[in-house]
């Protein structure tokens, strides 16, 4: 059985589920960032802010993107060289990912994407193999507890002969409304 791997990420964490023969395994990858970038002096008070008391906003958007790019690669080293990846997840994470992953050019990877909300463990684990199951059917997907019969409902009894059916409150209060907003000369 080739390996296959479910990545839930987002840009907190990424739950990896590395199925198997054997079963499943369940790995979490954190999302750290690395020293942050100087915010600026303090100025003295009585002196006026100089150019080394504010950060430019590029080089904060810059580490941003390099502590990113770390954060993928340790998701990639995660995966072991599974032959078939199934990443989702919310917000654009995944796609992030799908394109480092393409950049790595591996040869035979099956990769799937797809959008998801936020998950628990659980949830991860069971879509994840749902999805497999639903390409190949090479997993069973998790057995599902039966639910209790639904008692049958029972049809009211029709009215006897002879007596007239009851007017529906509903039809009569509308139509005394009608009435009342046609002698006042008002719309409904």
């Amino acid at each position: 059985m080739q390996d296959k791997v479910g990545i839930w990420v987002d840009y907190k964490k990424a739950v990896l589920v590395h199925f198997t023969a054997a079963g499943h395994e369940v790995k979490q990858v954190k999302f750290k960032t690395g020293k942050p970038v100087a915010e600026g002096r303090v100025a003295a008070r009585n002196k006026s802010h100089g150019r080394l008391d504010w950060t430019a906003e590029d080089r904060l958007q810059n580490k941003a993107d390099v502590d990113r790019k770390g954060y993928y690669k340790d998701i990639i080293t995660a995966t072991n060289g599974c032959t078939e990846l199934f990443v989702f997840g919310p917000a654009q994470a995944k796609t992030e990912l799908k394109k480092q992953l393409l950049a790595k050019k591996v040869p035979g990877l099956l990769l799937d994407v797809a959008a998801s909300d936020e998950m628990t463990d659980a949830q991860i684990v069971a879509t994840a193999r749902a999805h497999f199951a639903a390409k190949e059917g090479g997993l069973k997907p998790t057995p599902r507890r039966k639910k209790a019969p639904k008692s049958k409902k029972v049809k009211a009894a029709k009215p006897a002969e002879g007596k007239a059916p009851k007017v529906k409150k509903k039809i009569a209060v509308r139509s005394a409304r009608k009435s009342v907003a046609a002698n006042k000369g008002h719309k409904i």
